[in-house]
């Protein structure tokens, strides 16, 4: 799940309502805002996705 420390959008107790809903799972908090996340961590949330679902897959 990722997180962004800085989202005005999404209220910080709608998240971690949603993150002990969906069992804690692993949990990435990035220094951005909602709309400057993609622009900054793209990359970062590909490679992570790609991964979570290559786990799944197997």
């Amino acid at each position: 799940m990722f997180n962004a420390l800085f989202d005005k959008l999404i209220p910080r107790e709608s998240a971690d309502d949603l993150w002990q809903r969906l069992g804690e799972p692993k949990r990435y908090n990035l220094i951005a805002g909602h709309y400057t996340t993609h622009l900054l961590y793209k990359k970062f949330i590909c490679r992570r996705a790609d991964a979570f679902f290559e786990e799944s897959l197997n």
